[in-house]
C-alpha cells in the first residue's frame, strides 16, 4: 500500500509538469526575416502568459547583450543595422517564468541579409598568358553578394551581346578568334537585389601583329573633385594621331580642354556635366589595320555630410554614470572615393583600438566611463572632396555631496540676503533651490540663482521672502541631495502700505482717506491737517486710526493733509493734497422736443462746475454726429439748428465734462413733416370778367413782392452766417480755456500755491546737490524755450511720478498774446543723476516731436529749482479717465457718457499708432504707452503724452522692479528683467493699450497680483483676450505684438496699416 501512494505522487507530479508545459508556449514564434545591409529589421517573439515572463536571446548558443545596434524592444529583437559579419546564424529566444523557474527555448530564427560588395574586378581566366590573335579570351569578373549577382559585360563603355564570337557563362566573358578589333577596355557590372557595383579593375587587351597601332600607355580612370583639373595620359605605336572623344563628340583644344602632342588629354575646371567615357583613339597608318580605342572614365568626387543622424544612437548631449560602459556607432556617409574615418577624443587625439576607450569598424566603445573621460567627441570623415565631422559632448555624472549648507540669515527689509550652498564638483549636476517646499525660479533681478556654484541672492528683500530655504544638487543618474534648511528672518521697516495719495474729493459727498502703515511692531497712525488753524477735527470729520471719514465734504476741506506713523523704529510722514471737486451738473438739461421740418429748434444744455465744464453734442452716440451746416453749439452749451430736415430726427446726448467727470444727458428730436395747402393761391384772379388792367397791376405788384422777399432774404443769410461764423470762434475758444475759468477769489490762492510750491522746491539742504541738478540741466538749446515761472497759475495737482510734481497751470501768453491757456507742468524734484539725465532726454524728445498726435513740450522752467516741463493739455484729460467714464461700472452719479462704438475705438487707437508710428520714425522709445499717459480732447483728438503718475494717481499700475519703476502690466518680459526698451517693447504696449480701449480701461490681469504677473511674464505665460466682436484681422496684428519674439512683432508701420484697413471695413 505504501508504494502504491508513492507512485500516484510521481503520476500526479509529472501530470502536473506537463499541465504547465501547455500553459507557457511562444506566441509568435520567431521566425526567419530577410533584410537589407544596413537597414532595420525585427525578430518577433512573444510568449502565451504576458505576466511573470522574462526574455532574452542567443545566438549560435551565445547569449546577446544589447547594445545601440542590437538590442531588445520589448520581447522582440531589434537590429538597427543588419551586418552580414555579425548577424549570420541561428537566432533563439528564451522565455522563463519566474515563478516556477521553467523556461522554454523557440526553435532557431535567420536574417536573410541582401547585401553586395563595394567593387568588382575583371581578372583574366589565365593571367600568366598574354593573349594573341586567334585565341580565345576568357574574363572573370569577381563580386559576390547575396543572393548570386548578375553580371553585365561592357568594351570601351559599350554592352556587350552574345553572338558566335561571345558568349556569357554565370560570371564569365569568352570570346573566340580574337581580333584587333577586339582591343579595347573590359570591364563589368553586378546586379542583385540589393544593389548595383561597377568593376573598379578592368582588363586591358591589346593585341598587335608588329606592324598594326599597339597602345603604350593606357588611359586611367579618374575620380576628380569639382572645379579641378583631370589628365588622362595615353599613347600609341604605329599611329598616325591620336584624337579623343566625349559623348561621340570629337574633342578639339579650346579654353578648357587641352589635348598635348603626346596625346594627353588635360580637362580643366571639372563639372558635373564632364562626368562620363571618355575614348583615345589610335588612328592606323595603313587603312588594312582597325583603328585602336581604349576607354577612362571620370567621376566626380564627393562627400556626403556627417549629421546627428550618422550616430547610431543619435546622441548630442550624453549623460552617462561613472563606471558603466557606453558605446555609439558613426556610420560612414556617401562618397567616392569611398572617404577615410577616424574617431577623436577631447583633445583631439586620435583615439585608437586599444585601451579602456577604444575603436572597433567605427565603434566608440567606453568599456568603463571614467569621470576624467567627459568632453566633445568627434567623428571624422574625409576624401579627396573634402572633410566632414560630427560629434557629441559626453557628460560623466556622479553622484554630488554637499560640502557646506546654507545657514540662518537676518537682514533688514530692502538689503540684499546670500544663501551659498557648496557641493562637490561634478559636471552633470546643477542646483535648485526651495523655499518653504515650493521651488524657486530665477527671475533675473529679484531672485538670482547660480546654478554653477550654488548662490541663491535675494535682492531688496521684502517680509514676503521670509521663510526656510533649502537648496537640492541634481545630477541625472541619482537622487537629489537636498541640504539642511536655513531661515531667512527679514527685520520689516517702519513704512506705508501703500503710501497715502492725492484725493479729490466731491463737494457735499461721503469720502474716505485711507492711510495705512507696517514695521517690525505695530504703528500708530493718524492724520493732520498741515494748514488747519485748530489741531482739533471738525465735527464732520473723523480719523479712525488713520482712515479719514468725510460726512458731507466742504469748501473748506481742501489743502494739504499729512499722515503720520509711529512705532518703537521711529516715525514717517506723507503729505498729499486734497481738493474739492464739483462734478458737471446741468442747470438745464435738455428735454424731449418735437419740431416742424424746415423751422429752426434750439435744445437747451446748460450746466456748471469747478472747473467750468465743457459740453459736447452727439447723435445717436456718435459725437458731432449731426449737419455742421445746420448745427451750432451755442456759448451757454445749447444746440441750434437753422433748419429741421426728417432726417435730423433722433437721439440727442449732451455731455458736460471736467477734472471732476463726466455727466451726460439723452433726449429724442422728433421730426412733423410739413404740411401742404392744396388750395390754388392765385384763385382770386380766376375771374375771367376781370378786366386785363387789373390782372396786369396784379402781377406788376407780385413781382415786386417777390423780388423785395428776396432782397431781405438774402441779407438776414449773410446776418445769419456773420453770426454762425461768430458764435463757432466762441463755442472753440471756450472749449480750450473751460477748464482754465474758476473763481476769481481762487485764483489768487493758487498763485500763492504755486509761489510756495516753487520756494519750498527751490531751497536745498545741500547746495553741491542743488548746483549739480542745475548745472545738469543746462542746455543752450533750450534757452528759446523759456517761460517766466511767475506767469503760471496752479489749477489743480494731478499726482506724483518719479520726477515730482504733476499739476494743471493756468499760463498766460504761452501760446497768443494776453491769452491764458491750460497746460500740464512737469516738475523735477528728483536729485537722482540718472532721473535728471532722463528728464532731460524727455525734454528734448518732446521739443523734437511735431505731429498731430503728440502732445507738445510748449516752454521750460529751468532758471531755478525745481525745473518746470510745460507741455500742451486737454479739455477732457487722460484717455484712462475718458474711458472708465464710458464703461458699463462707471459709479459715478447722474446720467453717463454713451459708450464708445467699435469704430470710435478703432479710430482711438489709429491715432495712437500714427503718433507711435512717428516717435519710431524719429528713432525715440516711449517706455510707458498707456491709455493714462495719452489726452483726449472733447472732439476724440489724441494725442500722447508722458504724465507718467506712477507714485500716487496711478501706483497700481506701476511696480518696484530692483531700483527701476516700471509699468509692469503693459511691457514685456525684455523691457522688465532685462531694461532692454526698445520700438519693439512699444508695440508690446501699444497692442495692452488697444486692449484697455475696448475694455474700457479695465486693468489688465486684474484677477493677478504683480506677483503673479511678473512670474507669469517670466514664463511666457500671460495672455490677453479681445472681445467676440473685435475683427479678426486687429486680433491677429495684436497677437503678433505680443510675441516673445522681438523679430515676431510688427513695426508700428504695418500696425498702422491694418488698423486704417479695419476702419475702413467697419465704417463700410
Amino acid at each position: 500500500m505504501k508504494y502504491f501512494f508513492v507512485i500516484i505522487a510521481a503520476l500526479s507530479i509529472t501530470l502536473q509538469g506537463r499541465a504547465d508545459q501547455d500553459t507557457l508556449f511562444f506566441s509568435p514564434q520567431p521566425e526567419d526575416v530577410t533584410a537589407l545591409e544596413g537597414y532595420n529589421t525585427t525578430i518577433k517573439c512573444g510568449a502565451s502568459s504576458k505576466e511573470n515572463i522574462t526574455f532574452y536571446w542567443t545566438l549560435d548558443g551565445q547569449n546577446l547583450e544589447n547594445d545601440t545596434r542590437r538590442h531588445m524592444v520589448g520581447s522582440n529583437l531589434y537590429i538597427s543595422r543588419v551586418s552580414p559579419l555579425s548577424d549570420i546564424g541561428e537566432f533563439k529566444c528564451i522565455a522563463t517564468d519566474t515563478t516556477t523557474g521553467r523556461s522554454i527555448i523557440s526553435r532557431g530564427a535567420q536574417v536573410n541579409i541582401l547585401w553586395i560588395t563595394d567593387t568588382a574586378q575583371v581578372i583574366a581566366a589565365d593571367s600568366s598568358l598574354e593573349p594573341s590573335i586567334g585565341e580565345e579570351l576568357s574574363l572573370h569578373c569577381k563580386a559576390e553578394g547575396n543572393p548570386e549577382t548578375q553580371i553585365t559585360w561592357y568594351h570601351n563603355g559599350a554592352r556587350l551581346f552574345r553572338d558566335e564570337r561571345i558568349s556569357f557563362k554565370s560570371n564569365q566573358l569568352h570570346i573566340l578568334g580574337l581580333t584587333l578589333h577586339d582591343n579595347g577596355i573590359y570591364s563589368c557590372r553586378a546586379i542583385n537585389d540589393y544593389g548595383s557595383v561597377n568593376s573598379s579593375e578592368n582588363f586591358v587587351l591589346r593585341l598587335s601583329d608588329g606592324a598594326s597601332p599597339r597602345i603604350t600607355i593606357v588611359p586611367r580612370s579618374v575620380v576628380i573633385p569639382e572645379n579641378s583639373s583631370a589628365q588622362f595620359n595615353c599613347a600609341f605605336d604605329n599611329t598616325e594621331l591620336e584624337e579623343w572623344y566625349f559623348s561621340n563628340q570629337l574633342l578639339k583644344n579650346s579654353s578648357r580642354h587641352k589635348i598635348y602632342p603626346n596625346g594627353t588629354l588635360e580637362i580643366s575646371f571639372i563639372t558635373t556635366d564632364d562626368a562620363g567615357i571618355y575614348l583615345c583613339k589610335g588612328l592606323s597608318t595603313e587603312e588594312s589595320y582597325p583603328d585602336q580605342v581604349y576607354a577612362a572614365q571620370l567621376q566626380i568626387a564627393f562627400l556626403d555630410s556627417l549629421t546627428e543622424d550618422s550616430l547610431e544612437p543619435q546622441v548630442r548631449d550624453v549623460h552617462v554614470t561613472v563606471h558603466d560602459p557606453y558605446d555609439v556607432m558613426c556610420l560612414a556617409p556617401k562618397g567616392l572615393p569611398k572617404p577615410r574615418m577616424w574617431w577623436e577624443n577631447p583633445k583631439g587625439h586620435v583615439i585608437n583600438d586599444s585601451g579602456h576607450i577604444y575603436v572597433e569598424d567605427m565603434r566608440l566603445i567606453f568599456t568603463e566611463v571614467q569621470e576624467a573621460d567627459g568632453g566633445e567627441y568627434k567623428c571624422n570623415a574625409e576624401n579627396i572632396a573634402g572633410s566632414t565631422k560630427v560629434n557629441f559632448f559626453l557628460t560623466v555624472s556622479a553622484a554630488p555631496t554637499i560640502i557646506k549648507h546654507p545657514v540662518d540669515l537676518t537682514v533688514n527689509e530692502g538689503e540684499n540676503a546670500r544663501f551659498q550652498c557648496t557641493y562637490s564638483n561634478t559636471s552633470a549636476a546643477s542646483v535648485v533651490w526651495l523655499k518653504d517646499d515650493n521651488y524657486i525660479k530665477d527671475s533675473g533681478n529679484h531672485i538670482i540663482l547660480n546654478e554653477q556654484n550654488g548662490t541663491l541672492l535675494i535682492r531688496n528683500v521684502a517680509p514676503s521672502d521670509a521663510g526656510y530655504y533649502i537648496c537640492e544638487i541634481q545630477s541625472e543618474g541619482f537622487s537629489s541631495v537636498h541640504s539642511r534648511s536655513a531661515l531667512l528672518s527679514v527685520k520689516e521697516k517702519l513704512k506705508f502700505i501703500p503710501a497715502p495719495v492725492n484725493r479729490k474729493l466731491e463737494l457735499s459727498s461721503n469720502a474716505k482717506i485711507y492711510c495705512k502703515a507696517g514695521g517690525s511692531s505695530p504703528p500708530v497712525v493718524k492724520w493732520t491737517k498741515l494748514d488747519a488753524r485748530s489741531p482739533e477735527w471738525p465735527p464732520h470729520i473723523k480719523d479712525d486710526n488713520g482712515t479719514l471719514h468725510f460726512n458731507r465734504v466742504l469748501n473748506t476741506d481742501s489743502g494739504k493733509y499729512m499722515c503720520v506713523a509711529t512705532n518703537s523704529q521711529g516715525v514717517i510722514n506723507a503729505t498729499i493734497d486734497v481738493d474739492v471737486v464739483v462734478m458737471p451738473k446741468f442747470n438745464v438739461q435738455p428735454s424731449d422736443t418735437v419740431a416742424n421740418e424746415g423751422e429752426p429748434v434750439i435744445l437747451h444744455c446748460l450746466a456748471e462746475g469747478d472747473p467750468l465744464p465743457v459740453i459736447q453734442w452727439d447723435k445717436n452716440n456718435e459725437l458731432n454726429g449731426f449737419d455742421q451746416m445746420r448745427f451750432t453749439v451755442l456759448e451757454n452749451g445749447s444746440l441750434y439748428a437753422s433748419e429741421i430736415h426728417a432726417d435730423d430726427e433722433g437721439k440727442y446726448g449732451c455731455t458736460a465734462g471736467n477734472s471732476g467727470g463726466l455727466r451726460r444727458h439723452e433726449v429724442s428730436l422728433t421730426v412733423k413733416a410739413k404740411e401742404f395747402n392744396t388750395n390754388r393761391i392765385g384763385r382770386d384772379f380766376g375771374n375771367d370778367g376781370e378786366n386785363t388792367m387789373t390782372k396786369t397791376v396784379a402781377i406788376t405788384l407780385g413781382a415786386a413782392g417777390v423780388y423785395i422777399i428776396l432782397v431781405v432774404g438774402l441779407m438776414m443769410w449773410c446776418r445769419y452766417r456773420r453770426a454762425r461764423r461768430k458764435a463757432l470762434m466762441l463755442a472753440q475758444a471756450t472749449a480750450d480755456v473751460a477748464k482754465c475759468e474758476t473763481a476769481e477769489n481762487s485764483e489768487a490762492m493758487h498763485d500763492m500755491e504755486l509761489k510756495d510750491r516753487t520756494a519750498q522746491k527751490a531751497h536745498c539742504n545741500d547746495v553741491t546737490t542743488c548746483e549739480d541738478n542745475s548745472e545738469l540741466m543746462k542746455n543752450s538749446s533750450l534757452k528759446k524755450y523759456h517761460y517766466p515761472r511767475d506767469k503760471l497759475s496752479v489749477v489743480m495737482l494731478l499726482g506724483h511720478g518719479e520726477y515730482g510734481e504733476v499739476f494743471l497751470a493756468k499760463a498766460v501768453g504761452i501760446l497768443e498774446e494776453n491769452t491764458e491757456t491750460v497746460v500740464m507742468v512737469k516738475s523735477l524734484e528728483s536729485k537722482n543723476e540718472r532721473l535728471i539725465a532722463e528728464f532731460k532726454k524727455e525734454i528734448s524728445m518732446y521739443i523734437k516731436l511735431k505731429h498731430e498726435n503728440i502732445g507738445a513740450v510748449l516752454r521750460v522752467c529751468q532758471e531755478a529749482d525745481p525745473h518746470y516741463m510745460i507741455m500742451d493739455y486737454t479739455d477732457w484729460g487722460d484717455l484712462k479717465q475718458f474711458l472708465l467714464a464710458t464703461g458699463p461700472d462707471d459709479a459715478s452719479k447722474g446720467p453717463k457718457q454713451s459708450p464708445l462704438s467699435i469704430s470710435q475705438n478703432l479710430m482711438i487707437c489709429q491715432q495712437v499708432a500714427l503718433g507711435m508710428e512717428y516717435i519710431a520714425k524719429q528713432q525715440f522709445v516711449h517706455k510707458d504707452l498707456a491709455a493714462r499717459n495719452c489726452l483726449i480732447s472733447s472732439n476724440l483728438k489724441i494725442k500722447i503724452s508722458c504724465p507718467c503718475l506712477s507714485l500716487d494717481t496711478y501706483s497700481q499700475e506701476y511696480y518696484h522692479c530692483e531700483s527701476r519703476i516700471v509699468p509692469l502690466r503693459w511691457a514685456p518680459a525684455e523691457a522688465v528683467i532685462a531694461d532692454n526698451w526698445s520700438v519693439k517693447s512699444d508695440v508690446w504696449s501699444f497692442a495692452v493699450l488697444v486692449w484697455e480701449v475696448f475694455y474700457k480701461a479695465e486693468l489688465p490681469y486684474l484677477e493677478m497680483s504683480n506677483e503673479d504677473v511678473m512670474q507669469k511674464l517670466q514664463g511666457g505665460e500671460l495672455k490677453l483676450c479681445m472681445p467676440k466682436d473685435t475683427p479678426e484681422v486687429l486680433v491677429k496684428i495684436l497677437n503678433k505684438c505680443w510675441s516673445e519674439n522681438l523679430s515676431d512683432r510688427p513695426s508700428f508701420l504695418e500696425v498702422v496699416a491694418v488698423l486704417t484697413e479695419v476702419n475702413l471695413s467697419v465704417q463700410v
